[in-house]
Formats: structure tokens, sequence, C-alpha cells
């Protein structure tokens, strides 16, 4: 497996990852397209990954760069491709790819799909925190989201502070300018 930046110049690949993250992703848990596009073109911090298998896309991932850790905002496998093992194998890439903290969002582990994706990252080596937390909104008036942190730690297994991840994607994910 490997991977490939890209930004909208690339029609093709970033219309395969706007069908897909409206397919993977419901409205109130992305941000709306034209804002992805903004920040895909314009922020350094912020890459739009595809995940390959030879030359064949299977998905995407976005990641954020920040200094203590990388956040994972978005991680999708074509439907038609889900269950051949692409996802183990691109949190392995990333894993490999820098020895930083990653950090992602899960949705409560309520019912048997939560709970499976919960599972699925437990399995790639992350931690669920103990923590409560809430996913601001994307859109201005939607509503927030309780979610759970989950983070991968390299080997010295030191996991950022709470709060340091609590504050640093509010304020530069989600634009909320006081963020605790």
């Amino acid at each position: 497996m490997n991977t490939t930046t890209i930004d909208t110049s690339d029609k093709e690949l970033f219309g395969m990852v706007e069908r897909l993250i409206t397919e993977a992703f419901p409205e109130e848990e992305r941000r709306p397209l034209e804002a992805f596009r903004s920040i895909a073109d314009s922020d350094d911090r912020f890459s739009v990954m595809i995940l390959n298998d030879g030359d064949t896309p299977v998905g995407f991932i976005t990641l954020w760069d920040f200094e203590q850790f990388i956040y994972v905002e978005h991680f999708a496998i074509l439907s038609e491709l889900r269950c051949r093992h692409y996802g183990a194998r691109a949190l392995e890439v990333l894993h490999r790819s820098d020895r930083r903290p990653i950090v992602l969002e899960v949705e409560l582990p309520t019912d048997d799909l939560t709970r499976r994706r919960v599972a699925f990252y437990k399995r790639a080596g992350f931690s669920l925190l103990p923590y409560d937390y809430t996913q601001p909104p994307y859109r201005h008036g939607g509503a927030s989201l309780p979610m759970k942190i989950m983070v991968w730690t390299p080997e010295s297994g030191v996991i950022p502070d709470f709060g340091l991840i609590r504050s640093t994607l509010h304020r530069e994910v989600y634009g909320i300018i006081d963020a605790q």
C-alpha cells in the first residue's frame, strides 16, 4: 500500500474523495464540500491522501499535522473494497510514516457498528481515552456531537494531554477561538 497527496487540481481523485466522504460520513460529521476544498488548497497543515493498492485508489485519509500529534479527520475505504484489510494496511503505513501520536475521533460505541469501529482501531493499536469529548459542529447552526478520542502512540507510549488534544482540535480544526 502507498499514498499520494492530492489537492483540488487533481479533479478525478479529488472528486472520488468528495463522493466517498459524502457516502461514508453523515453531513453532521463533515464540513461542507466548499470548505473542504478551501482547506485542502490553503492550509499547509492539512493533507488529503489517496490510499493506493499499487496504482489503484482504494480510499482516502485526511490528516492535520500538529506539532505534538497527527490528527486523522476522515478515513474511508471505497465501499466495494471494504473487508479486504485495506484499512488496517493504511493505518500501518501511517504508523510507519511518522513517530508522533495519532489522534482520531470516533462515535460513541453504542451499537454494533460503532463498537466494531472502535474494535477495529483498537486492533490497529489505538487506545480509547476515558474522557468525555464533544465534536463541535462543522456547520453554522449545526449540532455538536458526543464522541470519544482514540490515540495511537509510538513505542514511547506517551499519550498527549487530553486538554491539549481537545483545545487543538477545537481551535485549529473547528475554528473555535476560545477553545478550552
